[in-house]
């Protein structure tokens, strides 16, 4: 018999055996691992997958219904627009119709009322600087009045022809009105012949005007000069560049000036004044008018004058003024 030895060998194959059930047994439990992982991999795509394609469904439902709402916006903007444009020609042939049937005659505001009547005794100081500053101080407070200082002058040429315009009035005190202009422009030249000039100031929310008359004479230059200087520097290039009412060739023409001084003076250099300045009238009559009902306006003259006075028509007024009532 032979000498082999069978315990041995059969220990090594049920050892052998064991480790095989044992790999197949652990093979087994990760590939079971693996199956329950990919189910609920699985499920979670398609799950997912479900929630875009709900998602995706309600997008298409909003883009169907964006198109209906677009397509009915249209419908509406196109409506509109037609609209409009009826409206637009319906106002054209009404102010056609206006300008050719508007009766200029029949165009009125309505004034102040009785109770609002501008009478003598309301003067508190009889002087018409010191009532003018009053009243001006009153506009510049009245927010519908976007220029209270706005007045229009009115000069008259060597040949006798009247002309006017708004200038702006910088002060006033004792001595008379202070503006500003080109001494080379129109107004200018009508003042050298003729001083004799007029200025109005209109306050038409406040129902009032101011009416001066008097004669102009120049300031002194370093009056002009230290305005000049003191006004925007965009406007203080403006009056350089702008050779007051003389004749150009085009609204370029002064454009391409005003780019030259701005390149010549830079940012911080002084601006050359022009041949500017100031004019002074002295008055010799103001008038303070104020609308009232029933167009019975009140109309207050102040006169520079040393007559005598009674009292009755004509009264006593300080600083060598008299005033009186105008009909109006």
């Amino acid at each position: 018999m032979s000498n082999y030895d069978w315990d041995a060998h059969n220990r090594r194959t049920v050892l052998e055996g064991r480790q095989i059930l044992e790999r197949t047994s652990a093979s087994i439990a990760r590939s079971n691992q693996i199956a329950i992982e990919s189910e609920n991999t699985g499920t979670e795509i398609l799950s997912e997958l479900d929630t875009q394609r709900e998602a995706l469904i309600r997008t298409s439902e909003r883009l169907d219904n964006a198109n209906d709402g677009l397509f009915e916006s249209r419908k509406i903007l196109s409506f509109l627009n037609n609209f409009y444009l009826q409206l637009l020609m319906l106002k054209q042939f009404q102010i056609i119709r206006r300008m050719s049937s508007v009766d200029i005659a029949s165009l009125r505001i309505k004034y102040k009322e009785k109770r609002d009547i501008f009478r003598e005794e309301s003067i508190d100081k009889k002087d018409p600087i010191d009532l003018f500053g009053k009243w001006l101080n009153e506009a510049t407070k009245t927010e519908e009045i976007l220029e209270p200082n706005a007045m229009c002058l009115a000069t008259v040429s060597k040949d006798g022809f009247p002309s006017n315009r708004y200038v702006l009035l910088k002060s006033a005190d004792q001595r008379g009105f202070t503006f500003f202009t080109n001494y080379a422009s129109r107004k200018a030249d009508d003042m050298e012949v003729n001083p004799n000039v007029a200025v109005a100031f209109y306050w038409l929310p406040l129902r009032r005007s101011v009416r001066i008359e008097g004669s102009v004479t120049k300031i002194s230059h370093e009056e002009s000069k230290s305005y000049f200087h003191s006004r925007p520097r965009a406007s203080q290039i403006g009056a350089l560049a702008s050779p007051q009412s003389q004749l150009i060739p085009s609204r370029e023409h002064i454009d391409i000036i005003e780019e030259e001084i701005k390149q010549k003076v830079g940012d911080s250099g002084v601006v050359p004044m022009p041949n500017w300045g100031g004019y002074l009238i002295t008055p010799r009559a103001i008038e303070f008018w104020q609308g009232q009902t029933n167009r019975l306006h009140d109309r207050i003259r102040f006169r520079k004058s040393d007559e005598e006075v009674n009292d009755k028509l004509v009264h006593r007024g300080e600083n060598g003024w008299v005033y009186e009532r105008l009909a109006p």
